[in-house]
């Protein structure tokens, strides 16, 4: 019976969503149901994972692990991506990106309960990385995969935007849930309830069949690495933001900023400022759609990057908010714009799409080792918090890579 009323209100979603995205793109001719499927599991797994994403090494700090071991946690997960995405690539081939989602889901929910039992049963923090990188190696290659496929290369900015829309949605419900219900009843309260909701994630994804030919031959020979070579030196970039925004920056402000109620703090900030950049997607989207996206890309990366020069110096809870609500809207306009440029690549390459795409998050990844793998060395000789907190003036022009992509719908006054 229960089973039966979720699967109505996921049915009943996905009817909102689609009669969203028909009146927004009226000139899709098809493709409505695989998008508003992926729309909808979109934002039932960023509500999931948001309600815990945030908390996580905040979590593992307040049960008594040290600055130092968190840092190790991450090295040991970004070391397992990395053979992870290069697997990822072969299980999507074979049984195709929908599937490969739901078993990533399914990994997610193991890596969940472990999470939620290690205080008990004392998990190795290199186990609970593990299982938890394979579970977003496997759904970010199914994801990037599914997208660029069934997007439509003239609205792409208007569909990138749509997604953004709804895991920003999630972003604020489920930090602002997570932090109160954390607060209130314990963190293993969160975990059980974002459970639940991503293994709803799954009912919509599975409505259809797959989009993308399933029992593919993977093969990186003959693909031309090259040509990809400055795309792949500005996700060096990316991927130094990345990690810094949604793993350094939340670890920081909820281990030293704020040293009480840092779940509920840490919630509430992130819900709030979460909501500039909600009410920026749609205009940055027609903005995108209006090849403005070079102008765009260029001056939000450069405010980004200043943004980032600024972390060390905050200490309140109103100097969090204010960093976040400025940085948000930036990264969401550089990052949707760089994503149209890097899905029409992926298009440029028929029959390299997977590889294509796979090259890009190992690379990525390689770049994370080396972030967390020195801030671990660094703190055996300085304090850790310290070492975490400065780490951004070195992110900031870092981040700068971003600009040297030669992506043609990323040059300024490209028209």
């Amino acid at each position: 019976m229960l089973q039966f009323q979720s699967k109505q209100k996921i049915n009943m979603i996905n009817k909102i969503i689609n009669r969203y995205i028909t009146s927004k793109h009226y000139w899709r001719h098809v493709g409505f149901d695989e998008l508003s499927e992926l729309y909808t599991s979109v934002l039932l797994r960023s509500l999931s994972l948001h309600l815990i994403g945030i908390f996580v090494p905040v979590y593992l700090f307040q049960i008594g692990y040290s600055l130092q071991s968190i840092f190790s946690f991450f090295l040991f997960f970004f070391i397992f991506r990395l053979f992870a995405d290069f697997c990822s690539a072969f299980i999507v081939a074979h049984i195709g990106p929908k599937h490969t989602i739901a078993l990533s889901t399914l990994v997610r929910i193991v890596d969940m309960v472990l999470l939620l039992t290690i205080k008990e049963h004392g998990w190795p923090l290199w186990l609970l990385a593990l299982v938890s990188t394979i579970g977003f190696a496997l759904f970010f290659t199914a994801y990037h995969t599914e997208f660029s496929k069934i997007k439509h290369s003239r609205h792409a900015g208007k569909e990138i935007g749509s997604v953004a829309m709804l895991e920003r949605i999630g972003a604020i419900a489920g930090p602002l849930v997570g932090g109160v219900v954390a607060s209130v009843w314990g963190a293993h309260v969160v975990m059980i309830v974002a459970v639940v909701i991503l293994l709803g994630s799954l009912i919509p994804l599975l409505m259809s069949g797959e989009v993308v030919r399933t029992k593919q031959k993977i093969t990186f020979r003959k693909f031309r690495f090259r040509r990809h070579l400055r795309t792949y030196v500005a996700g060096s970039g990316l991927a130094l933001d990345t990690t810094a925004s949604l793993m350094a920056w939340p670890l920081l402000v909820g281990t030293v900023i704020f040293t009480s109620s840092a779940f509920a703090k840490l919630g509430v900030v992130t819900a709030l400022s979460t909501i500039t950049a909600l009410l920026s997607i749609h205009g940055i989207g027609k903005l995108i759609d209006a090849k403005k996206a070079g102008v765009l890309f260029y001056y939000s990366v450069l405010i980004n990057a200043f943004i980032h020069l600024l972390r060390p110096f905050v200490s309140t809870v109103a100097g969090v908010f204010a960093t976040n609500a400025v940085n948000d809207p930036v990264t969401i306009a550089y990052r949707m714009s760089f994503m149209k440029a890097y899905y029409d690549a992926a298009d440029n390459e028929p029959g390299y799409r997977i590889v294509y795409l796979t090259i890009f998050e190992m690379m990525t990844t390689f770049i994370k080792i080396g972030y967390w793998l020195t801030l671990w060395a660094l703190s055996f000789y300085f304090d850790a918090a310290t070492v975490l907190q400065w780490s951004f003036i070195v992110i900031g022009p870092t981040t700068l890579l971003l600009l040297c992509n030669k992506m043609p719908s990323l040059r300024r006054g490209v028209q």
